[in-house]
């Protein structure tokens, strides 16, 4: 054992330190970065245009917001009125993963109806008019986009082919998805 006791020692004292992936520690950028927000305050999100919920919620670049709750409690509703909100103030673009909204028209339907505040079923009498809806559509149109899984002979290890990757490269100025 002391031959192998001595080797290890050898090794340890003349070894190198070989950098690894993903290992970070309290560098001088992020201590100046750190300071920085110490000083002048971290940087805030971006407002909902509600101010009861910018108080607890706001979009933060880069942030994963999950919504979790009951089932058929309105968490999809809920989501779907603040994209609707944010584009139609601020003009923003967002890419859909929805498939428990399938055919498609439901979902998009659901924008109109959000958009408008009022209902395009033709079963009520107070619904959008032609006009309204005809609106409700270029709004959808210009700011909501759905992304659906496709069967393909492709091959699926190559993430640029991934309908992800594909309308990140066809809307360029895609902002946010929700999921």
């Amino acid at each position: 054992h002391e031959i192998n006791k001595n080797a290890l020692l050898h090794c340890l004292e003349y070894s190198k330190p070989v950098p690894m992936d993903g290992i970070h520690d309290l560098d001088d950028e992020l201590w100046t970065l750190m300071e920085k927000q110490y000083n002048e305050g971290r940087s805030k999100g971006k407002t909902t245009h509600f101010p009861a919920i910018d108080e607890i919620f706001s979009y933060l670049p880069g942030d994963l917001t999950l919504i979790t709750g009951i089932p058929n409690h309105g968490k999809s509703q809920w989501a779907r009125m603040l994209m609707v909100i944010k584009s139609s103030i601020d003009g923003w673009k967002w890419g859909c993963y929805v498939p428990e909204d399938f055919p498609l028209d439901y979902f998009f339907e659901d924008l109109c109806h959000i958009y408008l505040g009022i209902t395009t079923d033709l079963t009520y009498n107070n619904r959008a008019t032609p006009e309204q809806f005809a609106e409700s559509l270029l709004f959808v149109k210009e700011h909501f986009f759905c992304i659906y899984p496709v069967q393909s002979d492709r091959p699926q290890n190559d993430p640029s082919l991934t309908p992800l990757t594909q309308a990140l490269l066809h809307y360029k100025d895609l902002l946010h998805t929700y999921i």
